[in-house]
């Protein structure tokens, strides 16, 4: 708009130059005046188109600024899915649960009512349940975990153990979290059992 100004200044300082000259022929006089409107129209015109492409401009950043959100979402979406579909997958079988593990029972005293502790340290490999033996310093195999099942929508595992002898002990039904490195539940149903990875800083 500056140079719209500026340009109907000249306009006018040619008009003054032109009078006070008083010898420029009316015919000439009036073919400038054209001249000079032709122009400051084709200026304008010119402003206006530069606006339009200007504005096209910003829009069209602003939808490229759209997609590459888009994009980027989509992205973090498929790495959300993968990362769910890897837990799903590592959960498909008991693997996950290899390592050390303590296990705490809360027991109710029959006598007093009052919850005792106990707490076993166990290890787990494809799926054996291995005691330590503090006695004789070595692990123990007791049990076998059986009907493995898990719920990726619920966060729960469901499992039978069966003895060596395979007899059913127990049955587990756990709970877990991101981490999968504290599981907390019921065994048979009516014992509140957790279990906690102590071989988590070697994973």
């Amino acid at each position: 708009m500056a140079f719209l100004t500026w340009i109907k200044t000249i306009s006018i300082t040619w008009n003054l130059k032109i009078r006070s000259a008083g010898k420029v022929p009316a015919a000439k006089y009036f073919k400038v005046l054209r001249d000079n409107e032709e122009k400051q129209k084709y200026l304008s015109d010119l402003i206006l188109k530069e606006d339009v492409i200007l504005r096209d401009n910003a829009t069209t950043k602003a939808q490229l600024e759209e997609e590459k959100s888009n994009v980027s979402k989509a992205q973090d979406e498929k790495v959300l899915l993968q990362n769910k579909l890897n837990v799903i997958l590592n959960m498909a079988n008991t693997d996950w649960l290899n390592g050390d593990w303590n296990i705490k029972r809360h027991i109710k005293s029959k006598q007093n009512g009052a919850i005792i502790i106990d707490v076993q340290r166990i290890y787990i490999n494809n799926g054996d349940f291995f005691e330590y033996d503090k006695l004789l310093q070595q692990k123990k195999r007791e049990s076998t975990i059986k009907n493995y099942f898990f719920n990726d929508m619920t966060k729960e595992v469901f499992f039978i153990n069966k003895s060596v002898a395979g007899e059913i002990t127990s049955t587990h039904r756990l709970s877990y979290s991101d981490s999968i490195n504290e599981l907390t539940g019921f065994e048979n149903e009516d014992i509140r059992i957790d279990y906690e990875r102590t071989d988590v800083f070697d994973k």
